[in-house]
């Protein structure tokens, strides 16, 4: 089925990002997901708006769910990784919210036909958005080894 081949190219894209730059900071590695991702696009830029244009169908929400399974894997490696910087209190809930509003931004600004705003600016959004509630959220104090607040 196409709309499984296209998640599953979308996530294996999305892995072999984040294997190449794991050790980059939260704001670095959004920037190259995105980019990956946006790149996918371009590609098939008809099909994608018609798979956004239509998220709520069963077909295009299955996409989502697989996307969303496999961008939580990821994090969790990405966090993982960065244990000593990174803490997460409700790992969970923290990736549920941050994988779904960028899926849904991202889904909504290939379905308008002029959002405004170029894709430089959305990646740029998207990834101050998530680097600071990563800084705030899931920040750790070097000194005292705490969570920040």
């Amino acid at each position: 089925m196409l709309v499984r081949r296209l998640s599953s190219e979308i996530a294996e894209a999305a892995q072999a990002t984040l294997a190449t730059s794991i050790a980059a900071d939260v704001h670095t590695v959004v920037r190259q997901l995105l980019g990956t991702a946006l790149n996918m696009v371009d590609e098939r830029p008809a099909l994608y708006l018609e798979l956004t244009r239509n998220w709520q169908m069963q077909g295009t929400l299955t996409v989502i769910e697989s996307l969303e399974t496999h961008l939580m894997d990821a994090w969790g490696r990405y966090l993982l990784h960065h244990h000593d910087e990174l803490a997460v209190t409700n790992l969970p809930a923290a990736l549920f919210v941050v994988i779904n509003s960028t899926l849904f931004t991202i889904m909504r600004y290939l379905s308008l036909p002029d959002p405004g705003f170029n894709r430089n600016e959305l990646i740029d959004a998207l990834s101050d958005m998530i680097a600071s509630y990563a800084r705030s959220a899931w920040g750790r104090n070097p000194d005292t080894n705490t969570v920040a607040d």
